[in-house]
């Protein structure tokens, strides 16, 4: 994993904090990995994250990727942090999913 890599995706990370978003690492996808989410909401006795979005660098590019829990996977791949936070925010801010049509149903 590259160290710097991490570190770009985690000072995201913080930048969104800055606006209510919450992240953890997340290398579920790639040896880098951030999970972006909205606040968890509670529901009787469990907090439940409703909008999430998970980022990663992937062969000098930037992906971001939503799904719906059991469900198909969307990416969007950028070029830069800047867009990668625009994706992320997209993402955030949407409740459909895919939040546009940008963003790629994964092939398998």
């Amino acid at each position: 994993m590259s160290s710097d890599l991490q570190q770009q995706l985690e000072d995201l990370g913080h930048r969104l904090g800055e606006h209510g978003y919450q992240f953890r690492r997340a290398q579920y996808f790639a040896d880098t990995g951030v999970l972006i989410y909205s606040p968890p909401v509670q529901h009787d006795e469990i907090a439940v994250i409703e909008r999430s979005v998970f980022i990663y660098a992937r062969d000098q590019r930037w992906e971001a990727r939503v799904t719906l829990h059991g469900g198909p996977h969307w990416i969007r791949e950028v070029d830069s942090i800047a867009q990668l936070e625009e994706a992320v925010l997209e993402a955030l801010r949407s409740d459909a999913r895919p939040p546009t049509v940008r963003w790629k149903i994964e092939s398998s």
